[in-house]
């Protein structure tokens, strides 16, 4: 074989050929790869019409994401949900967290907006304070 030819394609080069290569990838039989054909739409998030989730069940599946999430300690988190719209209270101890946490419910179906009133604090320190105080 000539040293000219290089490539997938090199040993059916002194035959002027392309080789079984070529023709795998479609290019004989005029067939495009699979990913040249046209896709279905995505459809996925369109409900049946007057669906609404409710706001006890968007409140478990935030409160399920925040405790799956590995960046997001959420033991001094409340969440609460009125009307699609998720309320973030309690500390955080970075502004990293506080955003993540938002992010995280931001993410969960059903919901529209959410409220985030975290505090970026020492957590732990501010919650044996206020135990004290009572």
């Amino acid at each position: 074989m000539s040293e000219r030819f290089s490539g997938p394609y090199a040993r059916d080069a002194h035959r002027g050929g392309l080789g079984d290569d070529y023709a795998r990838d479609g290019g004989w039989s005029g067939a495009g790869r699979h990913d040249d054909f046209a896709r279905e739409p995505d459809r996925r998030g369109l409900g049946p019409r007057g669906y609404r989730r409710s706001d006890e069940r968007i409140r478990e599946e935030v409160c399920e994401a925040l405790t799956d999430d590995a960046a997001v300690d959420a033991r001094e988190i409340e969440v609460k949900v009125e009307d699609e719209v998720v309320t973030l209270t309690g500390c955080v101890p970075s502004r990293a967290e506080k955003r993540r946490a938002e992010d995280v419910a931001l993410r969960c179906r059903g919901v529209h907006d959410v409220l985030n009133a975290l505090r970026v604090a020492e957590c732990d320190d501010e919650v044996a304070v206020g135990k004290a105080s009572e």
